[in-house]
């Protein structure tokens, strides 16, 4: 019980800064969440082009960007219960469903996709004509050179707090789900550091 407690308390804080410092600021997660970030936010620029209905885009783009993830991962939930234990493959469950719908509770709060620690890194002429759903800053706009510092200083600070997350479930025999499930099954069976494999799966989904 209180492994599960611990889980879920992680989990809310988990889709909290997630969607601080991924989801409102066009920023990708790695491994099966660079998948989900990119067909959420793909999903709903094209429900924004083919209805020009700004809610039904932002719904479709919150629900997409954190769902497809735990979609993805209902195969792995089973392959870590077969592979690792049972106890693992419950509380990386309950690490993905808590997540996934605090995730979309928090992003689908009223304003909430204008919520930011330092400030906007996005291009403010393409998020207005967009209606607040393509997110990027532009490399040849001098405007918006400071949003580029913005966006390394969220990256830098997602990248402490995904990692401390990671470890505190591994220590509670848990997981963030995705890769991870992997490369723990494989770093058991062949005794191997877990850094470098989280390395290589991650990169290569992102890409």
């Amino acid at each position: 019980r209180t492994q599960i407690l611990w889980t879920i308390i992680i989990a809310i804080i988990f889709s909290f800064f997630g969607m601080l410092f991924v989801q409102n600021t066009g920023l990708y997660g790695f491994g099966v969440d660079a998948i989900s970030h990119g067909f959420g936010r793909l999903s709903g620029f094209l429900v924004l082009n083919a209805t020009k209905n700004k809610n039904a885009a932002k719904i479709t783009f919150v629900v997409l960007f954190w769902a497809i993830n735990f979609i993805i991962n209902i195969p792995l939930f089973i392959f870590a219960a077969k592979k690792i234990n049972k106890n693992f493959a419950l509380l990386t469950f309950v690490f993905m469903l808590v997540s996934t719908i605090a995730g979309i509770i928090f992003g689908l709060i009223p304003g909430s996709n204008n919520w930011y620690i330092f400030s906007r890194p996005l291009n403010d002429e393409i998020w207005t004509q967009s209606d607040e759903i393509v997110q990027t800053a532009l490399w040849s706009y001098n405007n918006d050179a400071t949003k580029h510092v913005a966006v390394v200083l969220y990256g830098f600070l997602w990248a402490i707090i995904q990692g401390a997350i990671a470890a505190a479930l591994l220590i509670l025999n848990s997981s963030t789900a995705g890769f991870d499930i992997l490369v723990v099954w494989y770093a058991r069976e062949k005794f191997k550091n877990l850094g470098f494999i989280y390395m290589v799966f991650h990169v290569a989904s992102l890409i």
